[in-house]
């Protein structure tokens, strides 16, 4: 394990599979663990090998592999996705965790946190959305449409749509190049990506009690912001920030996703519901 020099690998069993997760192993002298949860297509590794280090700095961090082959199910379903984080938390941090969601796994953490309300003490949603909406079926459609053809293209859409165009045009052509060709050999996302057409989870906002940070990307084009604001509206005990990033805010502002999540589990004061939080740069 590269991603954190004390990190360790540990697996738990859910319905008779293994779901692996990596663990920093040390609590720093904080009270707080963090369980991070991804996205679609995504890994502890590939999706949080920025942000991971960082918190582990400061308090221990737990990352996830989230299988998206359900044993109950041809088709992927947000509630098995759900019970494997829900399994992980219960065998790190029994007693609750800071649950850190991007993207999808912001979904999953959401209804985490509405269901079994005693293993989230925080949530931080992060370019979570609340339903799919016209926007995103319209991407989606493409996508898949694209995939089912073998578009040789595909890598490329799935890159500008993920970054925003003030960090693609940071790039040099190497680097844009080696963007274009991680997203060429990842993962097969086409079960996740099938589920993203169905997701709502309007209905779970109003059970979570958890004090919640709800982080919004501004050049988000896989879950716009307005997403953001329909989480930040349903949630009783939420504060909003956002980030200039793309939906990959991971990889293009990590440092900034850091310090908003370092400060709202150990600064309080600063993040009263309601609260709309001032952008800073880390």
């Amino acid at each position: 394990m590269t991603m954190y020099p004390s990190a360790v690998t540990g697996q738990v069993a859910v319905d008779g599979v293994q779901v692996r997760y990596v663990d920093s192993d040390d609590d720093r002298g904080s009270r707080h663990t963090f369980v991070l949860v991804h996205g679609t297509g995504g890994s502890a590794e590939r999706s949080f090998w920025t942000v991971f280090p960082m918190i582990a700095t400061r308090h221990r961090v737990v990352a996830i592999d989230l299988v998206d082959s359900d044993p109950g199910s041809d088709v992927l379903s947000l509630d098995w996705q759900v019970r494997q984080v829900r399994a992980v938390v219960e065998t790190v941090a029994p007693s609750g965790a800071v649950v850190l969601g991007h993207s999808l796994g912001a979904v999953v953490a959401a209804r985490l946190a509405a269901q079994h309300p005693s293993l989230v003490d925080h949530l931080a949603l992060v370019a979570g959305w609340a339903a799919t909406d016209r926007h995103q079926l319209l991407r989606n459609t493409v996508w898949q449409r694209m995939y089912d053809t073998n578009h040789p293209a595909l890598a490329e859409f799935m890159t500008l749509t993920a970054h925003s165009p003030s960090h693609l045009n940071s790039l040099n052509e190497s680097e844009l190049d080696a963007l274009i060709e991680q997203a060429r050999c990842a993962p097969d996302r086409s079960r996740a990506m099938a589920l993203n057409r169905t997701i709502d989870i309007r209905h779970d906002l109003p059970s979570i009690r958890a004090r919640t940070l709800i982080v919004a990307c501004s050049n988000d084009w896989m879950a716009p912001v307005q997403q953001s604001h329909l989480l930040f509206g349903g949630i009783a005990d939420a504060c909003l920030a956002e980030i200039a990033s793309g939906h990959a805010v991971m990889t293009e502002r990590p440092a900034q996703v850091f310090r908003l999540a370092h400060d709202f589990v150990t600064a309080a004061a600063g993040f009263t519901t309601g609260a709309l939080i001032a952008a800073t740069h880390a």
